[in-house]
């Protein structure tokens, strides 16, 4: 196993939009984890990213989850969703799937 976070900076600055996201009950990549590897990336637009904080994902009508975005970069924490997010909330990661190849905004 190789450690691919390097590379997520440098897609970042040749245009490539990235979306993190994960389930709030994932014991194997914990949100925190993920959380904490996104805000350290070093890419053009990690000044902005970070300048945000994360606030409610509302799908709805219902606080399912919570966000952190810029045009290139999403963090996407999902409430009640273990490793497999699909799987425990299926609506709700459709929805995310859909805005984010059309890209629509959250």
């Amino acid at each position: 196993m190789r450690n691919s976070a390097p590379y997520l900076g440098s897609l970042l600055d040749h245009g490539v939009r990235v979306l993190n996201y994960v389930g709030d009950a994932d014991y194997l990549c914990n949100w925190y984890g993920n959380y904490a590897l996104t805000i350290d990336l070093k890419f053009n637009g990690s000044v902005e990213f970070n300048n945000q904080t994360l606030k409610p994902w509302v799908f709805q009508g219902k606080e399912v989850g919570q966000i952190q975005n810029t045009s290139s970069m999403t963090f996407l924490r999902i409430y009640e969703a273990g490793h497999e997010v699909p799987y425990y909330q299926p609506k709700n990661a459709l929805a995310m799937f859909a805005k984010w190849i059309t890209n629509r905004a959250f």
